[in-house]
Formats: C-alpha cells, sequence, structure tokens
C-alpha cells in the first residue's frame, strides 16, 4: 500500500527485478542515463550504451513503473550533434519525467582536472555556478550554447501537447492536479530564469 521510488543504473536491472519492485508498490524508477549518445557515454567510462538505456526503459514501462530519466550535457566533448542525439533520444523514448542539467567539477574529480588543463573554465568562482548553470565550456561550444541547449531540451520535451493531455488525462484526484499546476509554474518560472 505504500508507493516508493528509486534510482538504479539502467545496467543493474532485469524484468524478474523489476516486477518485484512493482508488486512492492515501486511507482517510479530514476535513471542516470546522462546522454544519447554513445560517444559521451564512452568519453565519460559510464559503462552502458544507449541500447542498455533503452532495453532498462522497455522493462520498466512494461512492468507499468513511470521512468525518470537523469541527464547531463556539456561535456567536454560534447558537440551540437552529440546534444541533438540526446535530444532526439529523449523525444523518442519518451520517459515520464527528465531532468537535464550540466557538468559541476568538483575538485579533485578527473573531470576538474580536465577542464583545468584544458581551460574550460569560464570562472574562477566554482560555487557561483550549479548544476544548472554551467561554469565550463565544451571544445566546441560556449557556455552559454550548452545552457540554450539545456532549456530547448527540456522545453521540447515538456511544452509537447501530447505530453501535457497524456499527464492530465492520467490524474485522478484535485491534490494530484494542483500538484502538477504548482510543478508546471515553478519548472517554467526556472526555466526562464536560469
Amino acid at each position: 500500500r505504500i508507493r516508493w521510488g528509486t534510482n538504479s543504473r539502467v545496467d543493474k536491472i532485469d524484468e524478474v527485478m523489476v516486477k518485484a519492485m512493482k508488486v512492492a508498490g515501486c511507482d517510479i524508477i530514476g535513471f542516470g542515463v546522462e546522454s544519447g549518445s554513445d560517444s559521451i557515454l564512452a568519453k565519460i567510462k559510464k559503462g552502458i550504451t544507449v541500447a542498455h538505456i533503452r532495453q532498462a526503459h522497455a522493462i520498466v514501462r512494461g512492468a507499468g513503473i513511470r521512468s525518470f530519466f537523469h541527464c547531463i550535457i556539456g561535456f567536454p566533448w560534447d558537440t551540437h550533434e552529440t546534444i541533438r542525439e540526446t535530444k532526439d533520444f529523449l523525444l523518442a523514448e519518451s520517459p515520464d519525467f527528465i531532468e537535464v542539467n550540466v557538468p559541476y567539477p568538483l575538485r579533485g574529480t578527473e573531470l576538474y582536472s580536465i577542464a583545468k588543463e584544458q581551460r574550460l573554465f569560464i570562472a574562477d568562482d566554482l560555487e557561483a555556478y550549479s548544476h544548472v548553470k554551467p561554469i565550463l565550456r565544451t571544445f566546441s561550444l560556449s557556455a552559454a550554447e550548452v545552457n540554450k541547449y539545456r532549456k530547448d531540451i527540456l522545453r521540447s520535451f515538456y511544452y509537447r501537447p501530447q505530453y501535457i493531455l497524456d499527464k492530465l488525462l492520467l490524474i485522478r484526484n484535485p491534490k494530484v492536479f494542483f500538484n502538477y499546476m504548482r510543478w508546471g509554474w515553478a519548472f517554467t518560472w526556472k526555466l526562464f530564469r536560469t
């Protein structure tokens, strides 16, 4: 009777596990898919491919569990093409929810070292930036272009008429409706503010 959600890796689930999770009340599973580009997944050493993501998503969807894809764009190797691949992948797979962030290179990490060595930082004050406000440019894109792509992907995904209609048709009580409305307004405000 308790609905719950969790996060997982796409290469750590199978049909038997997901069906058991559904019976136990699992309502949503989040996956750190990071990118819809196999070349970026390889560069960041994620250890998965786009095919793994599709397979896991099919298993989750088949069990009647909602999905949440967590993505990151703006890695040093990202280009116009790889970010478009990620956008097209998200629209084609159409998980229930997505989040699109930018890399936040913590000191001591490999990403931080690469960004420092390649002079990809656009500022020195790491704390003034976040997972939604890029502090890095890529080898071929400015931080402003990465931010523009981030907003474009989120708008393209969440403002689809069919997506909105599908979500509204799933609502069974007023509390859920008002939660969606509140989230929608907050999302729109944040999207245009950052």
